[in-house]
Order: structure tokens, then sequence, then C-alpha cells
């Protein structure tokens, strides 16, 4: 099976499972004392919406998280979730070029739950080794997995915050 045919299988496979849930909720920030708003009680008013009220879902919508955190999830699946430890590494797969991945997180800050063994994933692929791998990264706790998932938070800032994937 070619790497798009996986990759749109483990999407499909991974959009169906997001109702599970996990022990966060899911684009969640790490550490926030945001409660969902209260559900307003039904009247026999209420109207239900009709389908041109309601937008079409998106596959990369489903539960607040972005897209490209997904699609780099499934990529270091893909992958087997490569750890190298020590020296950082780049590697050219054809089209998923000079990604680095598996660089060791150490939870220094503690943003993430401890007794973690996290590894690091660039979100994006570059051109070349030389261009900058930007602040955008997923993180994933190899250590324990929930409902067939490893525990996934991304970062759109350099590990200053934290949302959950799953």
């Amino acid at each position: 099976m070619s790497f798009k045919l996986k990759l749109a299988a483990a999407l499909a496979a991974l959009a169906g499972s997001c109702a599970a849930g996990g022990p966060y909720p899911a684009g969640h920030p790490i550490g926030s004392a945001a409660t969902p708003p209260p559900t307003p009680p039904a009247t026999s008013a209420t109207v239900a919406p009709t389908v041109l009220d309601t937008p079409p879902p998106s596959l990369f919508a489903i539960r607040g998280v972005t897209g490209d955190a997904r699609i780099a999830y499934l990529r270091a699946a893909y992958f087997n979730f490569p750890r190298n430890r020590g020296v950082k590494r780049y590697y050219d797969h054809g089209s998923v070029r000079y990604w680095h991945h598996g660089g060791k997180f150490r939870n220094f800050e503690r943003r993430l739950p401890r007794g973690g063994d996290y590894f690091e994933y660039d979100m994006y692929t570059r051109r070349s080794p030389e261009e900058p791998r930007g602040t955008r990264r997923i993180v994933v706790n190899l250590k324990r997995q929930h409902n067939g998932k490893y525990p996934t938070w991304y970062t759109t800032d350099h590990y200053n915050s934290f949302h959950v994937i799953h």
C-alpha cells in the first residue's frame, strides 16, 4: 500500500476514533482552569437546526485540534515513532523531506504530566536541513497508551504552551 493510501486510511481511522476521548480534553491548554459553558435549558420553543444551518464537518476541525498537528502525529506513527537519542538527525523520506524527528523532550518546565517518556517531532518538513525548524512541534509520551494512542500535545510557540491532541 502506498504512503498516501496508508495516510488516508490512518486519517479516517483517527477521525472515527476521536469521539472516544482521552485523559485530557482535546484542544484544551494544559493547566488552564477554563470550564465549558453551561448548557442552556431546553424549551418547547427550541427549533432544531436544518441542514443548511449546520456547517459540514471538517476532518481537521474535529474536537478543535489543528489538522497540521494530526498530520504530524500520523507521520510520526507511520515511521514507528523514531527515537533519536543524542545526535539530532534529519531524514529525507522522499515526499517527507528533511523532517527532524525523535529528539528527547525533557519537560524541564513541567508543563506536561510528570513521569512521561517524551519525544518531539516537527509539525512541518523543510526543503533543506539548513532551513530553520520553526516553533511548531508535537510532543508524544511514548511511555503509555490510552485507547490505542499515545498521549500527544502540540505547541505553536516552542513549548510555552501545549494543547492536547489525544
